[in-house]
């Protein structure tokens, strides 16, 4: 994920430059919007190869990701060819370190790099056509889902139900790289992920403002502001801690969750800025429509957390009794 965090910057610039190309009808913002996504594959992959390989899957990972980007393979390139050079110079580099100590100064500037593109590059040149027409036929049969709105409205629940999950866990980590690749071509899924990344810390934060005498936790709870101010920026972990309490409080965010994604899918509302919370909606095709949904669906879960919390109060009373 570290390639993620070092290289959604560039997406966000994308988006913001998008949105003034429409308003200004300049091409030089449209422009800017093809050396962000140029960049954007770049330090994706450099840094998914450092990740694996240390220094050495820098260049080579940045030299990657623009292939990725000039043949056109997107998610499909940065999986298959991102993570198998990375691997490789892995492996390359733990073997090459048996070679003579005078050798051993030309292992990162000469030998793995020579070693790993003669490898992968025959790969990526005869593969690539192909890894290509996948992606098309993929974008083409989730475009074919769009066009149906329970269908669309299903996936994009589905999506913001998985970022509430685990607030800021692996499955939401996985489900917000995978909707952050589909982006450009999909970007009403972008917003169904952003609702549902927001919604947990919003809703356990206006609980606890409107019932403050209920603790949901018994550890020391984040302040009420914060927690609100986390939401509003699109950090799920604001609700973390609230993850394994006894009251079910998971399954009432991933329910609220789900619905707003459901709700915002269905509504037809598009993003392209990847994260920043309120900051998105100054790239959103219906900010309006957003806002509502949002404040609605925050109130009804803070509502579904308090009914679940006052039952198991009663089950607890019952037991003692």
């Amino acid at each position: 994920m570290q390639g993620l965090s070092y290289s959604l910057v560039f997406l966000v610039i994308r988006g913001f430059s998008l949105v003034l190309s429409q308003l200004f009808a300049e091409a030089f913002f449209l422009q800017i919007v093809t050396y962000a996504e140029i960049l954007f594959f770049v330090f994706f992959v450099a840094y998914l190869c450092y990740d694996i390989a240390d220094k050495p899957g820098l260049i080579i990972g940045g030299l990657i990701g623009y292939l990725i980007y000039e043949t056109d393979t997107n998610f499909y390139g940065i999986i298959i060819y991102g993570l198998s050079t990375g691997v490789l110079m892995k492996y390359l580099k733990k073997h090459l370190m048996r070679l003579p100590k005078e050798a051993k100064y030309l292992i990162g500037t000469i030998w793995l790099p020579i070693l790993t593109l003669a490898m992968i590059l025959p790969i990526i040149y005869f593969t690539a056509p192909y890894l290509h027409t996948g992606y098309i036929h993929t974008i083409r049969a989730i475009k074919n889902i769009e066009a149906y709105r329970l269908s669309i409205a299903l996936l994009g629940g589905i999506f913001a139900g998985l970022m509430a999950y685990d607030a800021g866990g692996r499955v939401n980590k996985t489900t917000y790289l995978i909707t952050v690749l589909l982006i450009i071509e999909l970007p009403i899924l972008m917003a169904s992920v952003l609702i549902g990344g927001m919604l947990p810390p919003l809703a356990i934060g206006l609980f606890r403002i409107i019932f403050p005498n209920k603790k949901l936790i018994e550890k020391q709870e984040i302040k009420k502001e914060t927690q609100i101010i986390m939401g509003l920026s699109f950090i799920t972990e604001g609700a973390l801690p609230y993850m394994k309490t006894t009251c079910n409080l998971r399954l009432m965010l991933i329910i609220g969750s789900f619905f707003a994604g459901a709700i915002t899918a269905a509504a037809k509302i598009e993003t392209y800025i990847p994260h920043g919370g309120i900051v998105a909606l100054l790239a959103m095709n219906r900010p309006l429509r957003f806002i509502i949904i949002l404040i609605i669906m925050v109130i009804l879960t803070s509502l579904l957390i308090f009914i679940n919390v006052k039952y198991f109060e009663k089950q607890e009373l019952k037991n003692e009794n």
